[in-house]
C-alpha cells in the first residue's frame, strides 16, 4: 500500500481495504460513520 500525498489532520483518511480475521476484504470506506480502531503492529527479526 502506497499513500500518494499525506492526509491533513481533520480530513478523510485514504481509502484502503485489508482482509479481515474472516478472510473477507474490508474497505475503510464500507465502515463511513462508523468508529473505526487501527492498530498497526510490526515485528522484526
Amino acid at each position: 500500500m502506497s499513500i500518494e500525498k499525506k492526509p491533513a489532520v481533520g480530513q478523510k483518511a485514504p481509502d484502503f481495504s485489508l482482509s479481515a480475521a474472516t478472510q473477507e476484504e474490508v474497505a475503510l470506506s464500507s465502515l463511513q460513520g462508523k468508529a473505526v480502531l487501527l492498530a498497526f503492529v510490526s515485528s522484526s527479526g
